[in-house]
C-alpha cells in the first residue's frame, strides 16, 4: 500500500531451504574473499553481459581499504552453483548440487 492505494505485488514462498548449523558470518566470508572474487571473475569471463552474483567488492587482501567484500544490494535468491560448492567446501555444510 502506498499513499492509501493498494498496489499489485507478487509473493513467492521460500521452500527447500538449507538451515546451516552455524551461520556463515561476513567476517568468515571475507577470509575466503579472494576465492569468492576469483570465482566471480571466472564466471564473468565465461559469459556475455553482467553476472548476477551475491557479493560485490574485493577481498581484504586486494582492496585499498579493508572489508570491501559485501553482500550485493537487493540480491534476492539465485546462487551460482560453483559458489555453493566453494562455500560448502570452506564452511563444512553439504548441499546436493
Amino acid at each position: 500500500m502506498r499513499r492509501g492505494r493498494l498496489l499489485p505485488h507478487w509473493r513467492m514462498p521460500v521452500s527447500d531451504t538449507l538451515r546451516l548449523a552455524s551461520p556463515i558470518s561476513l567476517a568468515s566470508l571475507r577470509r575466503v574473499g579472494g576465492e569468492i572474487v576469483a570465482l566471480r571473475d571466472r564466471l564473468e569471463a565465461a559469459v556475455e553481459g553482467p553476472v548476477y552474483f551475491p557479493f560485490i567488492g574485493a577481498p581484504d587482501t586486494l582492496a585499498p581499504a579493508p572489508d570491501t567484500l559485501a553482500p550485493a544490494p537487493a540480491y534476492i535468491a539465485k546462487m551460482p552453483r560453483d559458489l555453493v560448492a566453494l562455500l560448502s567446501s570452506r564452511f563444512g555444510f553439504e548441499f546436493a548440487l
